[in-house]
């Protein structure tokens, strides 16, 4: 939400807006696998340091920031400084909690991908709107650094001994090569006008030969960076498919929300944070009312569920016009959140309950790298599929409007009524023009998004052909064992 001011302050466009997160996702999912190989080296405790160390200074950088690029390449760093928290994090929560309560973290999890985006959003896009942008990064920073501390200090003798396991050097230098080659060019292609630009071309073929590098050095080096392995275990990519089309889909439904309300329907943060606010209160209810209800369920039923809820909200989506009302919006998002919460803990028990602890951090690293960039590149593409839908729009409704059209005559009769006469006439014929033209193609955009989901609900439909132990993660560990 603060991204909007951002550019405005750094001299972007809107149409870039989203570089801001896609590329702090983008490092996210490079970053990632660092976790687990270098916390068994320098150790869990004062890798977290590290880390949050390199946030503040991250943090710095981008309050700092003289120029969008230079921003953008910031955020980039603060994604790849962050990433191997996920691995920590978990890692930290699973050993620490007592074992009879080690099922509650799902909610814990659950919790926090819920409230985590919109208490940020929310915190963000207030202070950039209310005060200046540059402030949301200085005050991480003494938080960051109090946190870091207090965390050290609790956990002072966690650890004594350290895994001095080999660091898989050529295959993180490949794998990072290929997934930011390949995310930028997806990410820029609008921008550079996809397979017109040099540049784009060299980003895809430099990216697509070194991701097939990786894989095949993945599947034979002893100590890999990510545990591509574990992929041979179909229930797993199973919930790695899934995870990654409803997070696209979900984070896509966020912000393309969020941008038209903020840049065409002209909300301030503190309104697009409340009808967001909905949608985390009513992703939290179900996991609430139903707790561990969910987690016995076939993983089928709930995820079903989420697609078709996510499906009707989409649906309900399409028919929002220039003239929207604030309950229309709420309804949608509500619909949405309780989607949230019934794909979420399944899609964490078919993959955290697939293997024994002993891999967790293996099984963090795929969970992690496919949630960070399925929702980063799905917010680009389905941002890049409206960006050009509204093109489309502009330029079919605008070819009707001509100075010897019916039409144009209207207007300018009305504008003339209100004193609004020769070039600012003009000018509020094409803002009209321009948030008919948006509406329309968001219209288009949740349309692909319904049917999106829908194609995720008609593949959990094909799967009741297998029995009901093949979607049991529980069935699959204890035969493994």
């Amino acid at each position: 939400m603060g991204g909007i001011y951002i550019v405005g302050d750094l001299g972007g466009s809107n149409d870039i807006v989203t570089y801001t997160i896609t590329f702090y996702s983008l490092g996210n999912g490079i970053g990632v696998p660092l976790g687990k190989p270098l916390g068994e080296r320098v150790g869990v405790v004062r890798l977290l340091f590290i880390c949050m160390l390199l946030f503040a200074l991250m943090s710095a950088f981008c309050s700092a920031a003289p120029n969008f690029p230079l921003f953008v390449a910031a955020r980039f760093l603060l994604g790849v400084s962050t990433g191997p928290l996920y691995s920590l994090v978990n890692t930290l929560l699973f050993s620490l909690a007592p074992k009879e309560k080690k099922e509650g973290l799902t909610v814990v999890f659950v919790t926090i991908f819920t409230l985590g985006p919109v208490i940020g959003a929310t915190w963000g896009g207030t202070i950039a709107y209310e005060y200046d942008w540059r402030n949301i990064f200085y005050i991480n920073i003494p938080l960051i650094l109090l946190t870091a501390c207090y965390l050290v200090y609790q956990l002072r003798g966690y650890e004594r001994e350290f895994k001095k396991t080999p660091f898989d050097g050529v295959g993180f230098f490949f794998y990072s090569l290929g997934i930011f080659c390949l995310g930028a060019s997806i990410i820029t292609g609008q921008e550079l006008d996809w397979f017109r630009s040099p540049l784009f071309i060299t980003l895809l073929c430099i990216g697509g030969v070194s991701l097939i590098f990786f894989i095949l050095w993945d599947l034979n080096f002893p100590y890999p960076i990510l545990e591509l392995r574990l992929l041979r275990r179909p229930i797993f990519s199973f919930g790695l498919f899934m995870l990654g089309g409803l997070f696209s889909t979900y984070f896509a439904m966020v912000i393309l929300i969020g941008l038209w309300l903020s840049l065409d329907v002209e909300f301030t943060p503190i309104w697009v944070g409340v009808l967001l606010g909905h949608m985390a209160i009513a992703g939290l209810l179900p996991t609430v009312l139903l707790g561990k209800k969910i987690g016995r369920m076939d993983t089928r039923i709930p995820l079903a569920i989420a697609t078709i809820l996510f499906a009707i909200s989409c649906f309900h989506t399409m028919y929002f016009n220039v003239e929207i009302d604030f309950g229309r919006i709420i309804i949608s998002r509500v619909i949405a959140g309780f989607g949230l919460a019934f794909f979420l803990a399944p899609l964490f028990r078919l993959c955290y309950h697939t293997f024994s602890e002993k891999r967790n951090r293996d099984v963090i690293g795929l969970f992690q790298v496919t949630r960070a960039l399925s929702s980063g590149l799905g917010a680009s593409i389905y941002t890049t599929i409206w960006l050009r839908r509204q093109v489309f729009y502009h330029d079919r409704l605008g070819s009707q409007l001509t100075l010897f059209s019916d039409q144009t005559s209207q207007f300018f009769s009305a504008a003339q009524k209100f004193n609004i006469v020769g070039d600012p006439a003009l000018a509020k014929l094409n803002f009209y023009l321009d948030r008919q033209a948006t509406a329309l193609a968001l219209d288009d955009c949740f349309y692909l998004l319904a049917f999106v989901n829908l194609g995720l609900l008609l593949i959990l439909f094909v799967t009741l052909f297998f029995r009901r132990d093949a979607f049991n993660p529980e069935v699959h560990l204890i035969s493994h064992n």
